[in-house]
C-alpha cells in the first residue's frame, strides 16, 4: 500500500531513530542526530535521482488512505494526520 508508485511526483523518505521511550507529544529529536545522516540522504537522493527539500512535510488525507488507515478524516488538522502517521510507522516493521 505504502510507497512510490507510478505516477508519483512526490514521496517521503524519513528516518526516526530509535528510542527507549516514545511519547508521540513529547518527543525532541537532537539536530546532531539528523546532520550525522545528512550524508547517507545526499547519497540516497543521489542514487535514486531524487532532490532533497529542506521544508517539512505536509501530510494530507489521501496519504492515509492510502496507507490503509481508515477512518472519518474530515475535521483533522495536520498534526493530527502527521500524529497518525506517525503511529503507523512507529508501529510497522521496516
Amino acid at each position: 500500500r505504502a510507497g512510490v508508485k507510478k505516477g508519483d511526483e512526490r514521496a517521503w523518505i524519513i528516518y526516526i531513530p530509535k528510542t527507549e521511550e516514545l511519547d508521540i507529544e513529547e518527543i525532541k529529536i537532537e539536530r546532531q542526530i539528523y546532520s550525522n545522516k545528512d550524508d547517507d540522504a545526499r547519497k540516497l537522493a543521489e542514487f535514486i535521482d531524487a532532490k532533497i527539500i529542506p521544508r517539512r512535510p505536509m501530510p494530507i488525507v489521501n496519504g492515509l488512505e492510502r496507507i490503509g488507515i481508515e477512518g472519518n478524516f474530515t475535521n483533522l488538522n495536520y498534526s493530527q494526520i502527521e500524529d497518525l502517521f506517525l503511529t503507523h510507522m512507529s508501529l510497522s516493521e521496516l
